[in-house]
């Protein structure tokens, strides 16, 4: 005891900053695995967001280090290159959250408050670390010089064992944090799929996957069928098709109907910039017709043109192309996706100030969309009054003819159907919490279609 008494006794008020810095970073990096899951943005896909809480438990073990044996300055080194590494790997993600409070839109969900808290207590952390790298942490340097002795020449085996139990925990909080964030990224959808040799994630049963198609809906279908099976279709470019000017002349640009033509692919996209206040939203659409034209309509720009399928030795569609009549569009060549949509292509746009822009637009093959579906799974219906609500939780999907589905696509500027509207019972969401019991449905519309689901909010418990 007495030992321990003189160890504390002859440190500077920087030995105790760096004590604090110490345990003030490993209390943020348990915070951030905590909650990192509902916390960081869809910004940080593919940043590796988990790093951020990996540095900062880390660089609390090396500092944690430095404190059990001072003598060894050049340890607060390595832990203020971690505690930068953390904050680097914030920094990247906190300007769009902080654009998203300045201009009151959400741009990338997340929790702004929890990343602003994340990015002060990381500027704390790395700032005192710095500073104390430069302050003594001996009162005078004739301590320091025994002190050092003591370790070096009779190997004070509490001290090192000190550290040792120090590296050993910090080893075992990191994997243990690393796990915790793994189930994180799985539970939002952004990990990476296991490999057949996980015999663990093999084992574990999977979880039903959410299909709107009733009996009722596949009835509904069977009278919808367009008269050409777009997945049939091929307009190749062998074939001896005339696409000039005259051809174009009687086309109507940016037409999203054509009186007796059938649509055969659809794509759209939308773009979004937010800067120095100001938000701006600009779309996309390309309609390619059953006779080789292609119609669109870019940021209130109108261009038309024509597309065809590449076609590879046997006979199979290799790829989809679509050719502007505008140079500024020049060719489209698409990629092939899976999923609601089928591809994936990158269109030039110019919103009219500044630089061009370059659109990512996903298409599908056309069919008539017949109904609308609501994925509750991310909430449930099952509610109490208190509860924090709100529609965003949920995905409002179409329903095509041919049975596929995906989330509607909200035209920014367009009619009023194009946009998804909500019809919520009067009184139920109060400064969005649920306020009323009871049983309610809840309406969504959008292309002139209509669905509701139906939520259980039961009374407050007394506790």
């Amino acid at each position: 005891m007495e030992s321990i008494k003189k160890f504390f006794a002859n440190k500077t008020v920087a030995y105790y900053i760096a004590i604090c810095d110490a345990v003030l970073a490993l209390v943020l990096g348990i915070i951030y695995v905590a909650t990192m899951k509902t916390a960081i943005g869809n910004n940080a896909a593919g940043n590796v967001p988990e790093s951020v809480g990996i540095y900062l438990l880390a660089g609390a073990a090396v500092q944690a280090v430095l404190c059990v044996l001072p003598q060894y300055r050049f340890v607060g080194i390595f832990a203020i290159v971690l505690f930068g590494l953390s904050l680097y790997k914030e920094v990247f993600l906190v300007p769009d959250f902080i654009a998203g409070l300045a201009n009151g839109i959400e741009y990338n969900g997340g929790n702004a408050a929890l990343n602003i808290f994340y990015l002060v207590g990381q500027l704390v952390i790395i700032i005192s670390a710095v500073v104390v790298s430069f302050m003594k942490f001996y009162k005078n340097d004739e301590e320091a010089d025994a002190d050092f002795k003591a370790v070096k020449g009779t190997t004070n085996i509490a001290k090192v064992s000190g550290g040792a139990v120090v590296v050993i925990a910090a080893m075992l909080i990191s994997t243990l944090s690393v796990g915790a964030m793994k189930k994180n990224a799985a539970g939002s959808g952004n990990s990476n799929t296991p490999s057949s040799g996980e015999k663990e994630e093999e084992e574990k049963p999977s979880k039903p996957v959410w299909n709107p198609v009733t009996d009722e809906i596949k009835a509904l279908a069977a009278g919808k069928q367009p008269a050409t099976d777009p997945t049939g279709y091929v307009f190749a470019k062998e074939e001896t098709y005339d696409f000039n000017d005259e051809t174009l002349a009687g086309v109507t640009a940016g037409a999203a109907t054509r009186e007796n033509r059938q649509l055969i692919y659809l794509f759209e996209g939308a773009y979004s910039e937010g800067y120095q206040g100001q938000y701006n939203e600009y779309y996309t659409n390309l309609y390619l017709w059953d006779d080789g034209i292609m119609t669109g309509k870019s940021n209130s720009q109108t261009f038309k043109g024509y597309w065809y399928n590449d076609m590879d030795g046997d006979g199979t569609v290799d790829c989809l192309n679509m050719v502007s009549g505008s140079a500024k569009y020049a060719s489209i060549v698409c990629s092939k996706e899976t999923g609601f949509y089928n591809y994936q292509a990158y269109v030039f746009m110019h919103p009219g100030w500044g630089d061009g822009r370059s659109i990512i637009v996903a298409g599908y093959m056309y069919y008539d969309a017949i109904a609308l579906a609501i994925n509750t799974t991310k909430t449930g219906l099952n509610f109490t009054v208190g509860d924090s609500f709100k529609t965003s939780d949920w995905t409002l999907n179409r329903i095509l003819a041919n049975l596929s589905y995906g989330a509607v696509f909200n035209t920014p500027d367009g009619s009023s159907t194009t946009q998804t509207k909500w019809t919520i019972p009067s009184g139920l969401i109060v400064d969005g919490k649920l306020a009323l019991a009871g049983e309610f449905e809840i309406k969504a519309s959008w292309g002139g279609l209509e669905t509701s689901v139906k939520i259980t909010v039961a009374e407050a418990s007394a506790e």
